[in-house]
């Protein structure tokens, strides 16, 4: 049986630049935890791992939030050098530090910055309802309008009601302001917020020119589990654009659709 570097190098390069690309890669405290197939190919043995970090540091989202230190902004972990890092996503607590701002702007080959939206959307409980009628073929639901949608499909019920819970709730992906802000006269004006963490990289971004493409993540809660899987989205604020996808499988795209952000 031929053994994995008994394969052309070619070969070799397509496998590893595929579980890159699709890699989510986040250190944590552990020092015991399961392999991924992304982390076998580091660790395995000096020549696929050379062979592999190249397309690693490329490709992979790389989220180290527990490695770098708050002031100094230095990464922790060997053999990464910030400069390398081509797409990270960091946690709120850690880019609204010094050190979190400072690797951000040494990060001079970045292409893509994800961050965590503070608050999430969902699906509600009223289109829930007739997703999940769809679902069991149930012909006892009451008629009513939005029954129509469950007759195409419970997927695209979902996703119209989703379309315009994001466009009217913009803010979530921007940065909500705290009840400090509303304080201080900000009157839930997501523009006013300069103290919030996003509304930082927000700025950064901004200042620098949009260097990089820079990302919400942001989670779609499924209160009654209708669906058949986790949804998560992912906006991107230069194209303004909101991709919907399966939280397992991230090339599993339910939805793309453009976003009103009300004049920002």
């Amino acid at each position: 049986m031929a053994q994995f570097l008994d394969l052309p190098i070619e070969i070799r390069n397509m496998i590893y630049r595929n579980v890159a690309r699709r890699a989510r890669v986040r250190f944590a405290y552990m020092t015991v935890f399961p392999l991924s197939t992304c982390g076998a190919l580091l660790v395995c043995c000096k020549q696929i791992n050379a062979e592999f970090f190249p397309a690693f540091l490329e490709l992979a989202r790389i989220d180290f939030s527990r490695k770098i230190h708050r002031k100094t902004g230095v990464v922790q972990l060997p053999g990464i050098q910030s400069a390398a890092i081509q797409h990270v996503s960091l946690g709120l607590n850690v880019f609204a530090s010094d050190g979190g701002m400072i690797l951000l702007k040494n990060m001079s080959n970045l292409k893509s910055f994800t961050y965590k939206a503070v608050g999430y959307y969902n699906i509600p409980g009223s289109v829930l309802k007739h997703v999940e009628a769809c679902h069991n073929k149930d012909d006892t639901v009451p008629d009513d309008p939005s029954d129509e949608c469950c007759d195409i499909c419970s997927e695209k019920c979902a996703v119209d009601h989703l379309k315009d819970q994001v466009n009217k709730y913009p803010d979530i992906l921007l940065g909500n302001c705290t009840a400090a802000d509303d304080e201080n006269g900000c009157n839930g004006d997501p523009q006013c917020c300069a103290g919030n963490p996003i509304r930082k990289v927000i700025g950064v971004w901004e200042y620098t020119g949009k260097p990089f493409k820079l990302i919400a993540q942001v989670y779609i809660e499924d209160l009654e589990f209708a669906l058949d899987d986790d949804w998560i989205g992912f906006f991107d604020l230069g194209s303004k654009e909101m991709v919907i996808c399966s939280g397992e499988d991230h090339d599993d795209i339910k939805t793309r659709f453009l976003v009103d952000l009300h004049g920002y």
